[in-house]
């Protein structure tokens, strides 16, 4: 069982970054609203979203949906991460209109008035409902990740079955498109998605990769990065993540060891890709290290050469007027930044991190990944709050009565857990970049932020990092 829980939460964070954090009804769609380009949709939410419902946009930033209406860039992939659906919505239309997302039997269907659209839109509801339904965190498992601990002993196993599960979609897609007389576009287009959801499936093996053989990872990865080459693909999330994940195990693969080293990530990137793939390997390697989304090293200065070195050398512009804007950020101000605790009285974040070394947990009642840190987290806590680590849990909840529930039934006292005022819109999330849960930061006894993307509990490392903050 405890095997089954860290692998959920894995896999959480391999498909979406971990959960969303939920988004105010009334807020603005963030950097991806413009209603007047003409490469835009309009789309439509009818029900208030309670699952992951979102999108990743070209700077692996995480766009999340939420009831009323708003514009989408075209083409994009809307996913619903919920376990239970595990579904997208491929958008790629050249005409302008209106698209509406409405929940029927659990599912979010897309409807545009078109009726052979609709069927391309609701192409992988279908599959889920008709071939692959997952009804609780093992068939997600079985089904998404194929991480079962048989499959490191018999790799062959996994292989066989990755290649039935994709078999069977591909199946699925074909039968679908010539019963509902779709387009071949459509065809192509699904076939290019279920191809990259099954290399970034194989390269999964990247998060746990001292685990396997290397009669296995090796020959993997020399026919994956074949595939790896085609830069119009770059807009599809699962594209993007397998070529991340096949940067680890190349480094793997020559070094035998994960340094987490900048400057040996950039020679691994530098040596395997080019053009304007391995402009975006660098894009986000450097926006994902200044942002504290990773855990690699570089002696001072060294992030900042390299940001430089990539302006200089850099053809897209869209990149670099993102990390321009990343690395003029000023310092993270905590000290007048207010969150409401158990009284609902508003409360000064300073004051309550003030002279203490915390560990901030920022959590969701609907957030299943969150939820199954909360045990370790106990642990941790009998461990280290007698030795001087603060724990704070925050919510990013918008639902003031689901957190308090949440929060009676995971055992979090009145002293340690606070609510956001205007969940993941209020100036902590936005200062703190809280786009995906779980996320823990560690803020040192001076109020300085140690680090804005610290491990988490259930991470044998931070036990090491409290121990060494503590000598």
């Amino acid at each position: 069982m405890k095997y089954i829980i860290v692998i959920y939460a894995l896999l959480f964070s391999l498909l979406f970054h971990n959960c969303s954090a939920e988004q105010n009804e009334n807020n603005t769609f963030g950097k991806i609203t413009n209603i007047e380009k003409q490469d835009s949709i309009l789309l439509t939410i009818k029900d208030k979203v309670e699952s992951e419902l979102g999108l990743e946009n070209e700077f692996d930033d995480h766009e999340y949906l939420r009831k009323g209406q708003m514009s989408i860039q075209n083409p994009t992939i809307i996913y619903d991460a919920n376990f239970k659906h595990n579904t997208k919505y491929l958008i790629k239309t050249k005409k302008k209109l209106e698209m509406i997302l409405d929940k029927k039997d659990q599912f979010w269907y897309v409807t545009s008035g078109e009726h052979k659209l609709d069927k391309e839109l609701n192409f992988d509801v279908e599959f889920r409902k008709n071939l692959y339904p997952i009804n609780n965190p093992q068939d997600f498992i079985t089904h998404i990740l194929f991480s079962k601990p048989i499959y490191v002993k018999n790799y062959q196993l996994r292989g066989k079955d990755i290649d039935n599960y994709f078999s069977q979609k591909l199946s699925f897609l074909k039968k679908y498109q010539k019963e509902n007389d779709l387009a071949l576009t459509f065809l192509s287009d699904w076939e290019n998605i279920i191809k990259y959801e099954k290399i970034r499936t194989e390269l999964s093996i990247s998060y746990t990769i001292q685990k396997w053989p290397k009669s296995y990872y090796k020959p993997l990865l020399e026919k994956n990065l074949n595939e790896l080459k085609n830069d119009s693909l770059l807009f599809l999330p699962e594209f993007r993540q397998s070529l991340q994940q096949s940067v680890t195990i190349l480094e793997f693969s020559k070094y035998h060891v994960i340094s987490n080293s900048l400057n040996r990530n950039m020679e691994i990137i530098r040596e395997n890709f080019s053009g304007i793939i391995k402009e975006y390997l660098i894009f986000n390697l450097l926006k994902r290290t200044k942002s504290g989304e990773n855990e690699i090293k570089q002696n001072k200065g060294e992030l900042e050469l390299a940001y430089h070195n990539f302006i200089d050398e850099s053809k897209s512009k869209n990149y670099k007027d993102y990390l321009t804007k990343l690395f003029s950020i000023g310092k993270i101000k905590i000290e007048n930044n207010e969150v409401l605790n158990t009284s609902k009285k508003s409360i000064k974040l300073g004051e309550i991190v003030k002279d203490s070394l915390c560990y901030l947990d920022f959590w969701a009642s609907w957030c299943a990944p969150c939820r199954a840190e909360m045990p370790s987290s106990k642990k941790l806590k009998e461990e280290y709050a007698k030795k001087g680590v603060k724990f704070i849990y925050i919510s990013t909840d918008n639902n003031i009565v689901a957190w308090e529930k949440a929060m009676n039934q995971i055992g979090l006292t009145s002293n340690e857990s606070y609510i956001l005022s205007n969940g993941a819109n209020s100036p902590i999330a936005k200062q703190f970049k809280i786009e995906s849960i779980p996320r823990y930061i560690l803020i040192g006894k001076n109020g300085k932020i140690i680090n804005l993307n610290a491990p988490r509990p259930t991470d044998p490392k931070i036990r090491k990092v409290f121990d060494e903050l503590l000598k």
